[in-house]
């Protein structure tokens, strides 16, 4: 049998709870062991995080994503007086730590350590039951009870309530998959539309995959919910405005 040959210096104690979750991928392991071996003060934000990593910034908006669903993150968003975004505390958790503490760990797809070899590794209840509504739900607009939020969205005003998950292969062939690519795809799908409300798709857990990584980046730069703000910073990026759009 082979053996494993482990320095023991200047090295960063781990609990095991994370290592034996089977519903984590690799990828959130390693950036949650590489955030708990940073220093307590170490300034954490997506792009920080980004500049010690190899991935690009979407890589790891969706792998914190994903510890922050499974419970072992948590971030506390800091406003002032008004309202206005501050700043964005990172919390890590050794196990699960889920809003709902009354909620037994084993409902939301979290290891049962006790039964770690008989662990169940079915999906969460609520993806389930959110996978089933999609397929229930009917669009007026475009007349039919499956689809996507495209383009013929801007104008619907069930918006905020709608289920229908992006097209993100589509948003990604039609954008590119870049950061300025997302906050272009954004203006031009969901911004567009005068009732669009970020805050109220995100907590009523309708928020698509592209609304998620938007949301990350206002972490950095709040000032991209400003419609000027944002087109001025693509316009910047892209030198002739909308012209570079993408076309199926």
């Amino acid at each position: 049998m082979g053996k494993i040959n482990v320095p023991r210096t200047n090295f960063t104690p781990i609990d095991n709870y994370h290592l034996k979750d089977n519903n984590l991928s690799l990828k959130a392991i390693g950036l949650f062991d590489k955030m708990l071996s940073l220093h307590p003060d170490w300034d954490y934000s997506i792009r920080g995080l980004t500049a010690i990593c190899k991935e690009s910034i979407n890589t790891i908006q969706s792998i914190i994503k994903e510890l922050e669903d499974r419970g072992y993150l948590e971030r506390i968003v800091i406003r002032d007086e008004k309202g206005r975004f501050l700043d964005c505390d990172y919390i890590l958790h050794n196990y699960p730590c889920h809003k709902n503490r009354d909620m037994d760990n084993r409902d939301l797809g979290f290891p049962d350590m006790e039964n770690y070899d008989k662990l169940n590794t079915n999906k969460l209840r609520t993806k389930e039951l959110n996978k089933k509504n999609i397929y229930k739900y009917y669009c007026h607009l475009k007349k039919t009870c499956h689809g996507c939020i495209d383009e013929a969205c801007r104008n619907c005003f069930n918006i905020n309530q709608c289920p229908f998950p992006v097209n993100q292969e589509r948003i990604e062939r039609l954008y590119g998959d870049s950061e300025q690519a997302d906050i272009q795809a954004m203006q031009e799908i969901f911004f567009s539309n005068e009732n669009y409300d970020i805050q109220k798709r995100d907590s009523a857990d309708l928020a698509t995959v592209l609304e998620e990584r938007f949301r990350f980046l206002l972490e950095d730069n709040p000032k991209l919910l400003n419609e000027d703000y944002r087109k001025d910073y693509l316009k910047n990026y892209y030198g002739s405005g909308d012209d570079n759009n993408g076309s199926d």
